[in-house]
């Protein structure tokens, strides 16, 4: 390339490479922060334990139904239900985009749930 100042591919190539580097280094940390994260409920003597957890959406959580009678995990709200789950049998849902989730059982509403 012809230039008329001195070192100037010089300095393109040095800012091409800072910049590539920077953008390398930032890479890792938006696919960290995307990361699922999985967690688990027991259901276990009409009771979801833990009763409350802290998820991000798309995060999925496990419901295991421990306890010798069907369940379900139900929002609040409806907008997504785990189905029945059987003893022995557990269930995934990965988290929609709504903060606050309240959960509870069809069968038992007392039992209830939270996502934070």
């Amino acid at each position: 390339m012809a230039t008329n100042r001195p070192g100037l591919p010089a300095r393109r190539y040095w800012l091409g490479s800072a910049l590539s580097a920077a953008g390398w280094l930032a890479l890792p940390l938006p696919l960290k922060a995307l990361a699922v994260t999985s967690h688990q409920v027991v259901i276990s003597s009409l009771v979801f334990a833990p009763q409350q957890i802290r998820a991000r959406a798309g995060d999925r959580v496990t419901w295991r139904n421990d306890d010798i009678v069907p369940h379900t995990a139900t929002a609040s709200d409806h907008s997504w239900d785990t189905g029945i789950i059987e003893p022995g049998q557990q269930v995934t849902v990965e988290i929609p985009a709504e903060a606050g989730i309240r959960y509870y059982c069809l069968y038992h509403p007392a039992m209830t749930g939270r996502i934070r």
